[in-house]
């Protein structure tokens, strides 16, 4: 064996042991182990206020289990809050929204749709794994100005659904913490985000805030299947962080996106609705590279393609523990509540909201 040939065949077997000696840099969080236990059945949680007149108080039709709930909300002016019993799949979607809005349509009632309006989606993040939950996170963000822009100008910079742009980046820095300390929590007080990361941890659950009352039910149809269709696709061929900086150096974000829309079988008359309010393909790939540079020290935090196996392997509870997995709490801050729900009533006291899975 010449010389190269050995320091080669040296570094590649010492590379082998470092690896194997080396933790996972994310405190507290194995890397082949969901975030959250999976436990809950359903994929999506829905709450939609509505205002106006002679709304009704029952929607009746039940679709696998799943029908809608009926609550006074006191952030709304005579209005009513609608909100899934528990959890959907998500090809219960369209049913369970054409049947409320048949509710909503039928005569004598008058809709408001106010600036106080908004429909809620909570999607189930139960049995993601650190670096699938990451590449979520980071799609989302690239997309969000895009995204909110399309929900309406009502919706854009409401204190309410604020953006990451809108709280400077604040979502970008805790989940670039909370990888550094692996405390996956999240103030209270910042629950009022387009992306609801407070819900993370209170609910397993993403909450996305940014969508406005409900105006048409295919709108919130395919806005839903949208938000499922980023989370397939950062379980499937998203699984590493790392990753999304080649793609949208090789397909920049709007063919990206269009491809999304392709593979998952998205309403291609939707995309063109995004990407419609923007003069041309590159002011759209200008505003989303600007998100993007926000989190991209995100996609570099820690060498995920170094951890491929470890997320590849199935992971099975040890049947004789009685100790559930929890993220460490956040330094300095309230301890983050872990539950097994998904869904359920939200109670307002104002234009507080407090949602009890």
């Amino acid at each position: 064996m010449d010389k190269n040939a050995f320091l080669k065949a040296y570094k590649e077997k010492n590379e082998k042991k470092t690896k194997k000696a080396t933790k996972f840099p994310v405190p507290n969080v194995a890397p082949e182990r969901p975030m959250f236990k999976k436990s809950t059945p359903g994929d999506i949680g829905i709450e939609i206020e509505v205002e106006g007149r002679n709304l009704p108080n029952r929607i009746a039709e039940v679709v696998n289990g799943v029908s809608w709930t009926v609550h006074n909300d006191g952030s709304l002016r005579g209005g009513l809050e609608y909100v899934l019993s528990n959890p959907c799949r998500i090809g219960d979607v369209p049913e369970l929204i054409n049947n409320l809005w048949q509710g909503l349509t039928r005569d004598g009632v008058r809709l408001n749709n106010s600036n106080r309006t908004s429909t809620h989606v909570h999607v189930n993040i139960q049995g993601m794994k650190i670096n699938s939950l990451t590449s979520y996170f980071l799609l989302w963000i690239v997309y969000e100005q895009a995204f909110i822009r399309w929900c309406g100008k009502a919706r854009t910079s409401n204190h309410f659904c604020l953006s990451n742009q809108d709280c400077a980046n604040f979502l970008g820095e805790n989940w670039l913490d909370s990888l550094k300390n692996g405390g996956f929590g999240c103030p209270a007080d910042y629950r009022y985000s387009a992306l609801n990361l407070n819900a993370m941890t209170k609910f397993n659950s993403f909450e996305f805030r940014c969508l406005d009352g409900i105006t048409d039910p295919v709108r919130v149809i395919n806005w839903i299947k949208l938000l499922w269709a980023l989370r397939e696709e950062a379980t499937g061929n998203m699984k590493s962080p790392a990753y999304l900086v080649n793609v949208l150096s090789e397909m920049s974000p709007f063919t990206y996106l269009e491809d999304i829309f392709h593979r998952h079988e998205l309403d291609m008359e939707f995309f063109q609705q995004i990407v419609a309010p923007y003069q041309s393909y590159r002011e759209f790939n200008s505003e989303c590279f600007t998100s993007f540079r926000d989190v991209q020290e995100i996609c570099f935090a820690i060498d995920w393609d170094n951890w491929k196996e470890d997320f590849e392997k199935e992971f099975y509870e040890n049947p004789f523990s009685n100790e559930a997995f929890q993220p460490a709490p956040r330094p300095r801050r309230r301890g983050a509540i872990f539950v097994d729900g998904l869904g359920g009533v939200e109670v307002r006291h104002g234009n507080e909201d407090e949602v009890d899975f």
